[in-house]
């Protein structure tokens, strides 16, 4: 705000008009372009003030030099978020990398199961071999609409099909369907080329077949799976197609296709 002596400097009262301060104001110009001498610097702050155009802000050297920082940092900051989430990344990926190291299998039990113990599978579905070099891990998922649950076991079940590396579900219909519920885009292997392996007949009512493939096994029961209680009969085993093991995921499916 203006007060008296900013009108003074122009000879100026308080009747004047804005063409009277703009005739003042560009005569002192008018001086200061022919008299280096002459200082201009209090018409200036007095003719912002009275128009009420803000003065720029004056700080020291030391803020300066805070605010130079911030905004460098601030220029920046999505260099140090990117190394944020590569870090993240590592952090995650490197202690899977030397899991991986020692386990040769990895099991996906879902579905609406009961599980009492996961090691008595472990024993049974590959004796012989060391427990470490089997995993098994089981997602409960529901399918039942209006259940907050359920929805919830979904979105679990989804992301570890997108973050996990198994190498074998044994899983309900429900869930199996929603692995081939994309036709242009199964989550499982069509396992037509492994049937020797398995050591069953081609006819064998058990396989199922899709789109001229095959891409899962129903198993009614099996002794390697009593541990796993179903909520409805049977059992749908099916290779993923990130499965980096698939040797032992065979060997696995035979042990539980002859029990």
């Amino acid at each position: 705000m203006y007060d008296k002596k900013d009108l003074n400097i122009f000879g100026l009262d308080e009747s004047f008009t804005r063409e009277q301060l703009e005739h003042e104001y560009s005569l002192m110009l008018k001086r200061a372009k022919l008299d280096p001498q002459y200082d201009i610097s209090s018409a200036e702050e007095a003719y912002n003030r009275i128009l009420g155009i803000k003065q720029p802000e004056k700080i020291s050297a030391e803020e300066q030099k805070k605010r130079d920082r911030k905004m460098r940092f601030s220029e920046n900051s999505i260099f140090y978020i990117a190394g944020g989430i590569v870090l993240l990344i590592l952090a995650i990926a490197v202690p899977s990398a030397i899991l991986r190291k020692s386990v040769d299998l990895h099991i996906c039990i879902s579905g609406e199961f009961e599980i009492t113990d996961t090691e008595i599978i472990k024993e049974v579905i590959r004796p012989g071999v060391k427990p470490r070099k089997t995993s098994i891990e089981f997602i409960y998922a529901s399918f039942n609409t209006g259940d907050d649950a359920a929805s919830y076991s979904l979105q679990a079940l989804a992301l570890s099909l997108l973050a996990g590396d198994y190498d074998l579900m044994i899983t309900d219909y429900q869930v199996y369907r929603f692995l081939i519920s994309n036709p242009d885009d199964f989550l499982v292997k069509d396992i037509s080329q492994y049937i020797d392996d398995f050591g069953i007949n081609i006819d064998d009512e058990r396989l199922i077949e899709l789109y001229g493939g095959i891409y899962g096994i129903k198993v009614e029961t099996s002794s390697v799976l009593e541990s796993v209680s179903p909520y409805q009969e049977g059992y749908y085993l099916s290779i993923p197609n990130k499965a980096d093991d698939v040797d032992n995921a065979i060997l696995a499916i035979k042990r539980i296709l002859e029990d």
